[in-house]
Order: C-alpha cells, then structure tokens, then sequence
C-alpha cells in the first residue's frame, strides 16, 4: 500500500475525506454503528502508508487509570481533561460533522421535518442543544466529576416523536460519533461500549411510522378489497330481489 501511494501525494484530508465517504456508504448500506467504528479503526492503520503521516495526536498519552472506572471517567483522567471538557469536545466534533453530512444535515438545518429548528443558522440554539447532549451523554457515560449538570429534559421518545427520525439517520449519527472517540483514541471496547449504549436507544429514537401505518383505518389492501367485493354481492342480490317483487308484481290479477 505505501509503494502504491508513494508518489500519489494523498494529503490527511484527502485520506479523512475518502474515509468519511466510505463509511456514509457503509452506513447507508445497513452497516451498524459499532461495525463502522471498526472499519474507520482500520482505516486509521493504513494513514501512514497513504499520506506519510501519523494519526493526529489525541493528546497526552493515557496515563495510569484505576480499574472499574466508566468509560467518561476514565478518558477524563487519561487526557488530563474535566468530564465537561472531554464530553463537550466529543459533542461538538460530533456536532460537526452531523451537520456536514447529507443524511444528518436536515435534521439540523430545518429541512426535515419541514419547518423545525434551524440549528446551523442560529448559534444560540444551537449551543443549547450542544449543552444538552453533554448533559445527557454526560450520564450515559458514567461521568462523575460534577462538572456537567445532570440532564433534566424530555425523554429520548418525547423528544424525537414528531422529527421522524429514519433508521438510516440514526445510524450515520451513531457512525459519526464512534468516528468521533477513535479520533480521540478511545480504545475498540470502549467504542464498541459506546456503541451498544447507543444502540439501545433506537427504539426510543427511530421513528416507528411507515408508509403502511398512514392506510385509513390502517385497513389492509385485502380487508378493503374483501369490504368493496362484499359490497358488491349484496347490491346484486337486493337487485335481484327488487327485479323479482316487479314480476310478481305485474303476473297478480288487478282489481278495480
């Protein structure tokens, strides 16, 4: 690999960009958030075979950590860093590419639903919402430090009733934020960690609406036909009947 790209001149945002590609591909494809977080991991190992540079620094070196920790604060202790720092920086780079990507952009922009917050224009709001989801992944994670509020809002099915979330949505949304950890050298079972407390929210999360639920009455193709048929056997039976009564009708003497 590193003789093929020897004389390609792959720049690092070249290499992060054909990544981030692939793995939209991936994503749109079915592939699970954990699964992603894999691949991206993998492709992080040929960075300095294509570009000839190393992965970008998480920061110091993890340091010495008791054992039984969670997840939040071990990392914490590692980077040197408050739970707050840690979880807000993870936030806002998850919040980053949300926004850069076509499946997630709307949900963020005011597309979809039609008519719902735009958060990419207001800065305001959209710092609001980046507080909440560090207050809300704050105790996902196990933080412990005091330095986030805990999260006191809606629940998850309160507040993603009406955005019709699809499940192609939510797993780029899981993929960019896994993306996220391994960029920060969170290591493969904390991700994957990560990445089943993520799962466990599709249910809440993932719109349950499909094009079949909108029927009226949620009758089935069958039901209707099966209702119209009926109809029909009975308009011709009270037809018959009627065309009976006449001839019985016109055949009885008439008395004046």
């Amino acid at each position: 690999m590193k003789a093929v790209h020897a004389t390609m001149g792959v720049t690092t945002q070249a290499f992060d960009l054909f990544n981030k590609f692939l793995l939209e591909v991936t994503a749109g494809a079915g592939v699970s958030s954990t699964d992603n977080a894999a691949i991206l991991a993998v492709l992080e190992t040929t960075r300095a075979d294509i570009t000839g540079s190393n992965p970008p620094s998480p920061g110091p070196g993890p340091a010495p950590v008791a054992p039984g920790l969670s997840i939040c604060d071990k990392y914490s202790a590692a980077l040197a860093l408050s739970n707050k720092a840690l979880v807000s920086l993870i936030v806002s780079d998850t919040v980053g590419k949300l926004v850069g990507n076509d499946i997630t952009l709307p949900y963020f922009n005011g597309k979809f639903p039609a008519g719902t917050t735009d958060f990419t224009t207001n800065p305001a709001l959209l710092a609001n919402l980046q507080t909440h989801l560090v207050e809300f992944f704050g105790g996902a994670l196990g933080c412990t430090d005091g330095t986030i509020t805990p999260y006191a809002g809606a629940s998850l099915q309160v507040v993603h009733k009406s955005m019709k979330v699809s499940p192609a949505a939510f797993d780029t949304f899981n993929s960019l934020l896994l993306s996220v950890l391994v960029e920060k050298g969170v290591a493969s079972p904390d991700v994957n960690t990560v990445g089943g407390v993520l799962e466990s929210t599709r249910t809440a999360v993932v719109s349950p609406y499909t094009a079949d639920s909108f029927k009226p009455n949620y009758l089935s193709g069958g039901t209707v036909a099966g209702i119209v048929i009926g109809a029909i056997i009975v308009a011709a039976i009270m037809g018959a009947a009627c065309v009976g009564l006449v001839f019985i009708e016109g055949s009885l003497p008439k008395f004046h």
